[in-house]
């Protein structure tokens, strides 16, 4: 602030940045609040080439404040799926729920959630169910499930390694 000659008293305490709900969650790296209407959304800056966000985030903040709902995608878990939740080459958390990746669901207008359907029913607010790459069979009541969502005309969206026919054709 001295160097170029700004007040201090621009720039907020860091106890102040505690009584933001969610901020926590952010790992102290910059973003902007944008509210509307009493609500208020994350837009987040990226470690890549480019920064700050583009038109997609920037778009998704105000669909998500503007909007009545968000779209919510469920994966599935219980059949040894692909995570959202783990990071590694071969799960699905870079491309759903991190903060730090531009083009994750989360950053594009998603909001991400995982079900297990072994004890759960598919949530009536699912705009999307995802399979990702099931290492076991389904059970019978898992393939009830989802047949009863898919006929009802609910989004899904299944990954697969090749050779898997066995465990999704059912």
């Amino acid at each position: 602030a001295g160097f170029y000659d700004i007040s201090v008293s621009r720039f907020k305490k860091p106890g102040v940045f505690k009584n933001i709900p969610g901020m926590e969650d952010e790992m102290r790296r910059l973003v902007m609040v944008v509210s509307y209407k009493g609500r208020s959304a994350f837009l987040r800056t990226f470690p890549d080439t480019q920064f700050w966000p583009d038109q997609s985030n920037i778009a998704a903040v105000f669909t998500q404040l503007t909007a009545n709902e968000q779209s919510k995608v469920y994966y599935t878990t219980g059949s040894l799926e692909r995570s959202i939740y783990k990071i590694g080459e071969r799960e699905f958390h870079n491309h759903t729920i991190s903060k730090i990746n531009r083009e994750a669901l989360i950053n594009i207008g998603f909001a991400v959630d995982s079900v297990s359907l072994e004890t759960n029913d598919i949530p009536a607010d699912a705009s999307m169910l995802v399979l990702a790459d099931p290492k076991v069979m389904l059970s019978g009541a898992v393939k009830d499930k989802i047949r009863k969502y898919v006929d009802a005309g609910g989004n899904m969206m299944v990954f697969a390694e090749p050779g898997k026919q066995q465990v999704l054709n059912p």
